[in-house]
């Protein structure tokens, strides 16, 4: 899971109303991204922030219009298998 979700610019092939997701700049574990979202004609495009802590945690912040601030955290935790039904 950790790996669909630092996969950032195939969020389009994936997420419902991505239209793009441009990694601008990688630092370390911080990526810097340009996106597109869309709804019919109405199109949104913002710059955000991400950190990962693989392979548990990425959190995205954005305080591009149209965000005040905007934050978002991918917890991703192992379970074990389930078993077969009874």
């Amino acid at each position: 899971m950790f790996d669909l979700a630092a996969d950032i610019e195939r969020y389009p092939d994936f997420l419902r109303g991505w239209i793009t997701a441009r990694i601008r700049k990688r630092e370390s574990n911080i990526c810097y991204v340009d996106q597109v979202l869309g709804l019919g004609p109405v199109r949104v495009q913002f710059a955000s922030k991400g950190g990962a802590v693989r392979p548990e945690r990425i959190d995205v912040t954005s305080s591009d219009p149209p965000f005040r601030r905007f934050s978002l955290s991918w917890l991703i935790e192992e379970r074990p298998p389930r078993g077969l039904p009874r």
